[in-house]
């Protein structure tokens, strides 16, 4: 097929396939948790395409919606919001929801706006903060074919409402590859400032990689945010993208980490930990003995001589490290003599909840 910035709809790529994955991991666990606590909730798709591929495989439009169908009994009400700048391809989504979801669960809403994302993001907050209302809990997936579209400002106004996350979509690519003043005033939007430009002066590829990546987060955190980034790689081991995802909230966090590693890294995609810039952590879950070494070391690096409590542990674990929260590794730990004592605990080798972890 020509090239997908063309047509209404394309094939679908191995690696949008895992990006769709994951995107339905998440929502599968961050929906049924969001609505033990909140009446409604908000899922918003920046850049929705037509909502379905060349072979008819599922979009991200109709990945979000199945799951919340699937998850109905679990659900206090979800609004989708799906935006799509290019007229045939946002009536083409329409049509294919109409088909695929006839008739959607009574306390559903689903809207789609043919229109800049930009625009119907900035005119929705305006209008709630006019009425003195922020957004509900909203998950906002920013995945656009380039760099423009999605300013920083605008990914800060949404970040700063309570409890919303977004998953961005981080084609450093473009940045490297066009850095010509005709682009600078995109490049300014996107990172909110002109630091970017420092870019032009570095040689090597993956120092201008590293950079740009390390310069999109720390923007995100001054909001401020936790921020993880993966790096989706092909089967040549070039970079593709990077998803960038940003949250105010550990157990998002949590139920991201658990979404990432649960893709098969093995197949014509994989993915790695990018979050500190210069280093790589490929996220092969599988390899139980390397984790499991690795996670109990940088425990041990962050708690040497102190005493800690296990949900002290597991938040370092989570908004800190590449790794996924698990007990192994202070078995590993307390195996290797590194952990002197551990209080309220009946069993050797457990750590409950509560519990007071002493490393030596």
């Amino acid at each position: 097929m020509e090239s997908n910035t063309q047509n209404t709809v394309w094939d679908l790529e191995p690696h949008t396939a895992a990006k769709h994955k994951i995107l339905e991991r998440y929502l599968q666990a961050w929906m049924p948790i969001l609505s033990k606590w909140h009446s409604g909730l908000n899922y918003i798709d920046g850049f929705a395409g037509p909502g379905i591929y060349s072979k008819g495989e599922e979009g991200s439009p109709l990945v979000a919606l199945r799951t919340a169908v699937e998850h109905e009994a679990q659900l206090a009400g979800v609004r989708f919001l799906f935006v799509e700048c290019r007229a045939d391809r946002a009536a083409t989504l329409k049509k294919v929801l109409r088909e695929h979801f006839p008739s959607l669960p009574k306390d559903f809403e689903c809207e789609v706006i043919c229109g800049e994302f930009a625009d119907v993001m900035n005119k929705i907050l305006d209008d709630l903060e006019t009425k003195g209302k922020t957004l509900a809990p909203t998950f906002v997936f920013i995945d656009p074919f380039g760099m423009k579209g999605f300013p920083m400002n605008l990914v800060a106004r949404i970040l700063k409402c309570p409890k919303c996350e977004a998953l961005v979509t981080f084609m450093e690519g473009f940045i490297t590859r066009f850095t010509d003043e005709l682009r600078a005033p995109i490049y300014d939007d996107l990172f909110g400032t002109s630091e970017w430009r420092k870019v032009n002066e570095m040689e090597s590829p993956e120092e201008r990689k590293n950079f740009l990546l390390g310069l999109y987060q720390n923007q995100l955190k001054k909001i401020p945010c936790f921020v993880r980034s993966f790096e989706m790689k092909d089967t040549r081991g070039r970079t593709i993208y990077y998803l960038v995802y940003a949250t105010k909230h550990e157990k998002g966090m949590e139920v991201m980490k658990e979404a990432m590693w649960g893709i098969d890294p093995t197949g014509a995609y994989k993915f790695s930990d990018r979050t500190n810039p210069g280093q790589t952590f490929i996220l092969d879950f599988t390899n139980e003995v390397w984790w499991t070494k690795a996670a109990a070391q940088d425990i041990y690096n962050r708690f040497r001589g102190k005493t800690a409590s296990t949900e002290a542990v597991k938040t370092f674990v989570v908004l800190e490290t590449p790794w996924l929260f698990r007990k192994k590794p202070l078995v590993e730990l307390e195996k290797q003599g590194k952990i002197k004592r551990v209080s309220r605990r009946m069993k050797k080798f457990t750590y409950p909840d509560g519990c007071e972890i002493a490393f030596a």
